[in-house]
């Protein structure tokens, strides 16, 4: 029985490249060179084709995660007439991981041929510097260390961390403006709202043997939590690497050049429980504001009529970015027109400590008592709730 003309009749691996073969000879192989990269490297794919023609790709090969620029074709001819074609793609990683080759076909003459699978490997920079040996012991065990997290943690609870990367004499590192990236659920970074802060203070940037991040974290999830933070850089350790003996360590202070090496560091993965605040006390105008607050000054401006405007601050540290202006427990001929919010100051550019400032329009009708300020807050140190009170009487 024949065999028919677009049957596979064998695939077979040459390390890394594979082979399709047609019952007319056609042949077909494809293969990464070299088959493993780092993301800021480059790779070529060739696809290498023979049979009675030349070969053409039958649709553009594309590869996920994978960047293809198609090069010019090389066309030989033997004295049979059997013609090999080889088709190149200079290639560029768009992200890290394992990219395969699958699905494509080849026009070979009046045949149609399947392209073998081939796959490239792309490692991170730092992955790819650690496989290749080019680090010492000291950039090899180089960590990030996270302080500051409370014993306690209760969502909706704003707290300041501080991330430090010790650097090892003689390392020098260079950021190149890069922050710490937060790994795990359950925390939003920075402050929300609509407060001017910065989500990341770098406060130790002259310092040589420390890198030093402040930032905020706010609880937005009750349950198991996974903390931990991430950074890359670029590291150079100033002992010369080469062995004792060589021509080149003798004379490394003229020669040796300083090799900058991509790294990337973990924190270690803190482990614990975000609670739930209490029900137990809490008042019906709790609008979730968390923190330690005190009153601040207020006052009481008489404006046109009957109208005054009355404003209150609240001083402390906490969740400024969500806090909501408070309703004013009026009665009577009282009336509130108008209710907003302005940040006064902070104390940091992180905008965890601070005060800020609630403005009141109010109308009152002679005789009728004034409006009460009230302002519940769940305090994390005594884990209950508070309220503040102000009578502008």
């Amino acid at each position: 029985m024949p065999v028919p003309w677009m049957k596979l009749i064998s695939i077979s691996a040459v390390a890394v490249s594979f082979v399709a073969q047609t019952a007319n000879a056609a042949s077909v192989s494809a293969r990464f060179e070299p088959s493993e990269i780092s993301m800021d490297g480059s790779a070529q794919l060739i696809i290498d084709a023979s049979g009675l023609g030349r070969a053409e790709e039958a649709a553009p090969i594309a590869v996920d995660g994978l960047l293809l620029r198609r090069m010019p074709t090389i066309y030989r001819t033997s004295p049979s007439g059997a013609v090999t074609s080889t088709i190149t793609h200079a290639v560029k990683a768009q992200r890290v991981g394992i990219h395969r080759l699958d699905s494509a076909a080849l026009r070979v003459g009046d045949e149609f041929v399947p392209v073998p699978s081939a796959q490239l490997t792309v490692l991170s920079a730092s992955d790819a510097a650690f496989k290749g040996g080019r680090l010492t012991d000291r950039l090899r065990q180089m960590q990030l260390f996270v302080e500051g997290l409370p014993s306690k943690i209760y969502v909706g609870q704003t707290f300041p961390v501080e991330i430090v990367l010790p650097i090892p004499p003689p390392v020098r590192i260079r950021t190149k403006g890069e922050l710490p990236t937060k790994i795990g659920e359950g925390f939003r970074v920075g402050t929300a709202g609509d407060m001017p802060t910065e989500k990341f203070i770098l406060l130790s940037q002259q310092r040589p043997d420390e890198v030093r991040w402040r930032t905020l974290l706010t609880a937005t999830a009750a349950g198991s939590y996974t903390l931990a933070f991430a950074v890359g850089f670029e590291a150079a350790d100033g002992e010369n690497l080469m062995s004792d003996g060589s021509t080149a360590k003798r004379l490394g202070s003229i020669f040796s050049a300083e090799q900058w090496t991509p790294l990337a560091v973990y924190s270690m993965r803190h482990c614990g429980v975000v609670l739930q605040p209490t029900e137990v006390g809490k008042p019906e105008s709790f609008s979730g504001a968390v923190g330690t607050f005190k009153l601040g000054e207020w006052r009481l401006r008489p404006m046109a009529g009957s109208t005054a405007e009355f404003c209150v601050s609240i001083v402390g540290h906490g969740n400024f970015g969500s806090l909501a202006v408070p309703d004013l427990s009026a009665s009577g001929g009282c009336r509130v027109l108008r209710k907003s919010r302005s940040l006064l100051d902070y104390d940091d550019k992180l905008g965890h400590g601070g005060s800020i400032e609630f403005r009141y329009v109010i109308s009152t009708e002679d005789g009728s008592p004034l409006p009460t300020f009230l302002f519940p807050f769940f305090n994390p140190e005594t884990g209950s709730y508070e309220q503040l009170e102000c009578h502008p009487d």
